[in-house]
């Protein structure tokens, strides 16, 4: 994929829909099915350090976050809460040494690590397996499972 599919865009984060409706993503997250292939995305110093940039990937919107460590974190671009492709504007920051991203309507704060909304138990970001090689960085998005189907439980983390 070359980087014009992965539409890096740092800039307001509007793009297509994911399923043609306005309906806030599942929420589900951990052991989704991914979409079987690695991504590249960008390059590492594409990103700014404690900053979130928006891309698309396989359909998907997602937001990506680099930490200092050049550790990257990939989440749902669209916000749980309401609906838009916001979650790239947000603030990165930590809790309890958990990194976050805090929604910026109205200010959920996200945990990078699981999705798990640590300001509104109700809420969850899907989140995304994130490797960075030779100073690429690769994702495999996850695709929420059909309404009706057990929550998997929080993501595994970064890797491959």
């Amino acid at each position: 994929m070359t980087a014009a599919e992965a539409e890096l865009d740092s800039g307001a984060g509007v793009g297509e829909e994911r399923d043609g409706s306005l309906e806030p993503s599942s929420g589900r997250t951990g052991d989704l099915p991914v979409t079987g292939r690695s991504v590249e995305v960008c390059s590492l110093e594409d990103l700014e350090p404690v900053t979130a940039a928006a891309a698309r990937v396989d359909g998907v919107q997602i937001a990506l976050v680099r930490l200092p460590g050049d550790v990257v974190y990939a989440v749902d671009h669209r916000d749980p809460r309401t609906g838009s492709c916001t979650i790239a504007r947000g603030i990165v920051g930590s809790k309890g040494g958990e990194p976050t991203i805090a929604a910026p309507l109205y200010k959920e704060v996200y945990s990078l690590v699981t999705g798990r909304c640590l300001s509104s138990p109700q809420y969850r970001l899907v989140t995304h397996v994130v490797d960075v090689r030779d100073g690429r960085v690769f994702v495999m998005v996850r695709q929420p499972a059909p309404s009706g189907e057990p929550d998997p439980g929080p993501a595994a983390g970064s890797g491959i």
